[in-house]
């Protein structure tokens, strides 16, 4: 009912409740990663202003540590060392993809468990603005960030958590 409330569209709450859902990594990972930090998210976009801009809209919430990325090779490092406690992936991007990315990330075991949330444009021209894909919530881009924001917040409160 809140989402409807915030203009939220359906597709967009039923996508994240079925990501909630399906995606026990993302439940187990959030659950202690609501102490007394900031959540920590990292943005990985080969569009630098359009990082700029995820970024500016995502922090001035004062709930979220954010951290971007433009190189999706050295975003597996960058992964590592921020360790955070979700991601956002465009899907295009140059020299790696996306998808393969996200094949990169659950290669290796401890980063496995990484909620992810993709962004694309390939869903621009469909009737969906959000669906998943291989238990990922897939977002239309550019997104909206009250959308992210309440994709978000839905994965933290389904974990059980306190809200940011």
């Amino acid at each position: 009912r809140q989402a409807f409330e915030k203009g939220i569209d359906t597709d967009v709450v039923i996508a994240c409740a079925q990501a909630c859902r399906t995606r026990e990594g993302f439940q187990h990972h959030l659950s202690g990663a609501m102490g007394a930090r900031k959540l920590r998210i990292l943005l990985v976009d080969d569009e630098e202003s359009y990082l700029d801009l995820l970024k500016m809209n995502i922090e001035r919430t004062g709930r979220y540590e954010v951290q971007t990325e433009s190189d999706p090779t050295a975003a597996v490092k960058h992964i590592e060392e921020f360790r955070p406690d979700l991601c956002v992936i465009d899907v295009i991007m140059p020299e790696m993809d996306g998808f393969e990315l996200i094949h990169v990330i659950r290669e290796k075991s401890h980063l496995s468990s990484v909620p992810l949330i993709m962004l694309t444009a390939l869903l621009r021209d469909s009737d969906d603005d959000a669906r998943t894909h291989e238990n990922t919530l897939v977002l239309s881009k550019p997104v909206d960030t009250k959308r992210l924001l309440y994709c978000i917040d839905e994965h933290v409160r389904s974990s059980g958590a306190a809200s940011p």
